[in-house]
């Protein structure tokens, strides 16, 4: 089937390339000619997310800096239209809204899992440190939607820090006797304007901004208040 759709995708090109991983997912098309190179990226539904593949080309293939990207991604599910384009259906993201975030997520996209192996060997060690309950999670995932709704709506990517990128790095999990949770994102974002907007945002979705420490030129830190404390760092 996707033989199928490939060849017609690419009628126009001299040679089709369907790029496979080692369990024989599909991670690219290739309409390839002499003039121009058209690489179709799939992307797989993965926890209401979009998750892209990659596999690093062989000399059989495309040259290396020619491909999407290089290492496994992961992207906000967004819905699609479908439209006409020089006389071709095309499917593009519903709003532009998700257009944009899309965009603005490609830099900030790589998926990185957490190490296994050392997450049992911490487990054994530390039996007691490690307990956590649903109810926990649940709070955690909560929390976590709150804040990509919020800065979604900035377009401004934010990324687990301190404490809590500790707990996913020795644990792969929240500490569970952890009394707030650390985000990070980038100082260019900081500023009086983004404190305003974020602020009346933050109300509507039950997540009010309480503090707010140092300088958006140095050691800029948000408060927001919830079930826990959540702390946003500007690095």
């Amino acid at each position: 089937k996707i033989s199928s759709w490939s060849n017609r995708a690419c009628a126009a090109f001299e040679r089709v390339v369907l790029l496979r991983n080692s369990q024989d997912k599909l991670l690219y098309v290739l309409c390839d000619s002499k003039q121009l190179v058209i690489q179709i990226v799939i992307f797989y539904n993965y926890y209401n997310h979009y998750y892209r593949l990659y596999q690093a080309p062989n000399k059989y293939h495309l040259p290396y800096k020619s491909y999407f990207d290089q290492y496994n991604a992961i992207y906000d599910f967004f819905n699609l239209s479908r439209i006409i384009f020089d006389d071709t259906i095309v499917f593009i993201p519903h709003r532009r809204m998700d257009l944009v975030h899309f965009l603005t997520q490609i830099n900030s996209s790589r998926l990185i899992d957490c190490n296994r192996t050392s997450t049992r060997l911490f487990n054994k060690q530390y039996p007691n440190s490690t307990i956590i309950t649903m109810e926990q999670i649940r709070t955690y995932q909560e929390i976590i939607v709150k804040l990509k709704i919020l800065f979604k709506h900035f377009h401004i990517p934010f990324f687990i820090y301190s404490g809590t990128l500790l707990g996913w790095y020795r644990q792969c999990s929240f500490i569970p006797y952890t009394t707030d949770i650390d985000f990070a994102t980038f100082s260019q974002f900081a500023s009086n304007e983004t404190t305003e907007r974020l602020g009346n945002k933050s109300l509507e979705l039950d997540l009010p901004l309480v503090h707010i420490f140092g300088l958006s030129e140095y050691a800029f830190e948000y408060r927001f208040s919830t079930t826990l404390s959540i702390d946003l760092f500007f690095l």
